[in-house]
């Protein structure tokens, strides 16, 4: 990943999919990953505020979100359903501003 990072003339994003068996160690295998390139992203992105995420780890399960040090994807995108739960409430634009100034330096999306 880091490799293909340094390598790349273009901001095109890349993804993986990681699969395997239960207690395969995939948790373990992600968090390395992250952990990598964390370093790499700390030490080549300029202009950087500290206090801005560079890293989002979002999961669909408490339990997954406890073990990677994440967040719930629903609760971070603050997805909602209507009173029917039949469809999604729209962000109002005020929350995609915030949304917008707050993960403008992400650089990597992990969803597990």
């Amino acid at each position: 990943m880091i490799s293909y990072t340094k390598k790349s003339k273009t901001t095109k994003p890349f993804h993986i999919f990681l699969t395997s068996g239960a207690r395969t160690r995939k948790t373990f295998t992600l968090m390395c990953i992250i952990q990598n390139m964390l370093r790499y992203y700390t030490k080549q992105v300029t202009n950087v505020d500290p206090l801005k995420p560079k890293i989002m780890k979002l999961t669909y399960i408490g339990k997954t979100s406890f073990n990677i040090n994440g967040t719930m994807i629903h609760s971070t995108l603050e997805f909602s359903l209507n009173k029917n739960l039949t469809e999604f409430n729209v962000l109002s634009d005020e929350k995609q501003n915030i949304f917008i100034k707050t993960y403008d330096q992400l650089c990597l999306l992990v969803i597990n």
